[in-house]
């Protein structure tokens, strides 16, 4: 699976919950209902924070992903890549003064018909 072995190898964790949210990172800067990020925020806050204490949040988005309107609504994969790196990067800015003790790292997943050429890239 992408996101397993994106996680484990690229972010260098093993031990990890997933909540896997259509949209991911999209949720937070540009979501559907208006109290939908922050319902998402006071989970990540009562869960993952309270109950696990996590040290750090990864947020991933995906290629051809449906709460963007897949592959086709880009001209290009560069553009759609920059929407999603521009997204991450607006949503860790948020999320990172919500949970200023927290390591917020973001990524995106890059999917092929061939498993072997499917990946996880962090972005920086």
């Amino acid at each position: 699976d992408t996101y397993k072995k994106g996680i484990e190898e690229i972010f260098g964790v093993s031990d990890y919950d997933i909540w896997a949210v259509p949209g991911a990172g999209k949720n937070f800067v540009d979501p559907d209902g208006v109290d939908f990020a922050q319902s998402l925020i006071d989970k990540i806050k009562y869960v993952s924070s309270g109950l696990h204490d996590i040290k750090q949040l990864i947020i991933l988005n995906h290629q051809d992903c449906g709460g963007y309107g897949g592959r086709n609504a880009f001209q290009s994969i560069d553009s759609e890549m920059q929407k999603h790196t521009d997204d991450l990067k607006e949503a860790k800015e948020k999320l990172s003064k919500e949970f200023p003790n927290v390591q917020i790292r973001i990524g995106i997943a890059t999917l092929s018909e061939d498993e072997n050429e499917s990946g996880v890239v962090e972005i920086v």
